[in-house]
């Protein structure tokens, strides 16, 4: 039996290109895993967020005592339910703008990694009151 005219070479187990691939993949996984969740937490905030403007839509008519008092619990049962997502409390900031159009939430994250230095993801998130 003769040999036929378009044999093909067998690849070879690994090559460069493979191992490109790999690396790739490696590193969106890695990505996925190390940055994923502080993004996704970032919704979190936000659905706690959207709970307490509607609950301060009466502060901007209150007496200025009242008012103190009511935007500081508010923020503050924010803020409990923030940290109960695994958000440091010393690296979260919650707070309403002085006119009580909207509510902050100002955090940092900080991922760490196996090899190299830290990485602190600042997020600002921001909702307004409904008037």
């Amino acid at each position: 039996m003769s040999p036929s005219r378009n044999a093909y070479k067998s690849p070879s187990r690994l090559n460069w290109l493979t191992v490109v691939i790999i690396l790739l993949v490696a590193a969106g996984i890695y990505a996925a895993v190390k940055f994923g969740a502080p993004h996704w937490t970032q919704y979190k905030v936000d659905e706690i967020l959207t709970h307490t403007p509607f609950q301060a839509i009466d502060l901007a008519s209150s007496s200025v005592d009242r008012r103190a008092d009511r935007e500081q619990a508010l923020c503050d049962k924010a803020r409990a339910r923030i940290v109960d997502l695994g958000i440091e409390a010393d690296r979260l900031e919650v707070y309403f703008e002085d006119d009580v159009s909207a509510v902050h939430a100002d955090y940092s994250v900080v991922v760490d990694h196996p090899v190299m230095r830290s990485t602190v993801l600042e997020f600002q998130r921001r909702i307004a009151v409904p008037q």
